[in-house]
């Protein structure tokens, strides 16, 4: 009995240790089935993964080789429209002008007077401008002008604003005026005074040492005889006061009035005769055959000599 039992028991435990052994191979069959599953899964990823990259080479190599344009893909009742002829090519230009184009949608916008539009319609399109009303119309006059006063922006401003000018324009143009106003008012002086001394240095040659003393004369007759108001306006206007045909009118009148017949004969004052003086009277006396010069035996000629020869370096004082 014991060794029928003991039997038994060995070949109920070689029957679990055959169960075991048939799990032990069942579970490592399906381990080795989930391995090589998981392998090949892994190798198909890999090739897929490979061949995409394949084609995004070929892809990307053929786009090189040929630029796609926007402008390939406008409907055909559009490819002469034209506003998109200043489009660029480029995809990255055409989004820009989209965006900016967009925003431009919801932005204050003023349209234009039509050749049609009325002077009205005109002034409705300067309000939208921003132009403020006339009351408000403030222009900024240049400083330490010497041209522009209220006077004469009270005269333009109504017309500046009926014509739309905006205030920062007018004074704009206003500031241009006087500068160019100025300059023209410099330059015309700088002529003026240049044509005085002009004419004042020929007297003072023409006059030569007797300029100081014929000046005087027409001082002197100014003075005697001249109202406050002719001292002004000669004074005020230079080319009036300094003009050398004026001077020589009242030089002439004056030592008529106050020339002093003082000195001995035979004497010439140097300050009271001019060149050409000078030389028309040495001519005269020269070609009078009656005169002392002209008479060597005569008591005066010596004191003629001497005049005529005064007279001549008056005339001629280069020769000096």
């Amino acid at each position: 009995m014991l060794s029928l039992q003991n039997q038994g028991n060995q070949n109920n435990a070689n029957a679990q240790n055959g169960q075991n052994t048939n799990q032990t191979q069942g579970a490592g069959s399906e381990g080795a089935s989930q391995g090589q599953g998981a392998g090949a899964q892994s190798a198909g990823n890999g090739n897929a993964q490979g061949s995409a990259s394949t084609n995004a080479s070929s892809e990307g190599s053929n786009g090189g080789s040929r630029v796609i344009t926007w402008r390939e893909h406008i409907p055909e009742e559009y490819k002469s429209e034209q506003s998109l002829l200043n489009v660029p090519d480029d995809v990255a230009a055409l989004i820009k002008m989209t965006v900016h184009s967009q925003r431009m949608v919801g932005a204050d916008k003023v349209a234009l007077p039509s050749k049609h539009a009325s002077e009205d319609d005109y002034q409705i399109f300067y309000d939208k401008l921003g132009r403020p009303t006339l009351d408000k119309y403030e222009i900024e006059k240049p400083k330490d002008s010497k041209f522009i006063d209220d006077d004469f922006l009270n005269v333009i401003k109504p017309e500046a604003h009926k014509l739309g000018i905006m205030p920062k324009q007018l004074s704009a143009l206003v500031k241009k005026y006087e500068e160019h106003i100025s300059k023209i008012d410099k330059e015309t002086n700088e002529q003026k005074m240049g044509a005085i001394k002009q004419g004042l240095d020929g007297l003072k040659k023409e006059w030569g040492g007797a300029y100081p003393h014929k000046v005087g004369y027409a001082h002197n007759l100014l003075r005697e005889h001249g109202s406050e108001n002719l001292h002004k306006l000669l004074h005020e206007n230079p080319e009036i006061g300094d003009n050398p045909e004026l001077i020589k009118l009242l030089s002439a009148v004056g030592e008529k009035l106050y020339k002093e017949d003082n000195l001995p004969e035979g004497e010439v004052s140097s300050s009271r005769i001019s060149p050409s003086e000078a030389r028309d009277k040495a001519t005269s006396i020269m070609s009078d055959s009656s005169h002392p010069y002209n008479m060597g035996d005569h008591p005066n000629h010596k004191a003629a000599v001497k005049e005529v020869q005064e007279l001549m370096a008056i005339a001629y004082p280069e020769n000096n």
